[in-house]
């Protein structure tokens, strides 16, 4: 890649629940491969605004 370019990558947070081979978790991700990454869809702690695991604000009914 050039100096000074940017490479984006979209991780979509359903990719985790994909069965068998389509799974694919946050882990998995090899950061040397871009230099900035969107994680789509994620779900932030009402009182925090921290991102939280989709499981687990489910759960918190958030």
């Amino acid at each position: 890649m050039k100096a000074g370019s940017r490479l984006i990558c979209y991780f979509p947070n359903w990719a985790y629940h994909r069965p068998g081979y389509g799974k694919y978790a946050v882990d998995d991700i090899n950061a040397t491969l871009h230099t900035d990454m969107v994680y789509a869809f994620a779900i932030l702690d009402g009182n925090t605004y921290n991102i939280v695991e989709f499981d687990h604000a489910v759960v918190l009914g958030l």
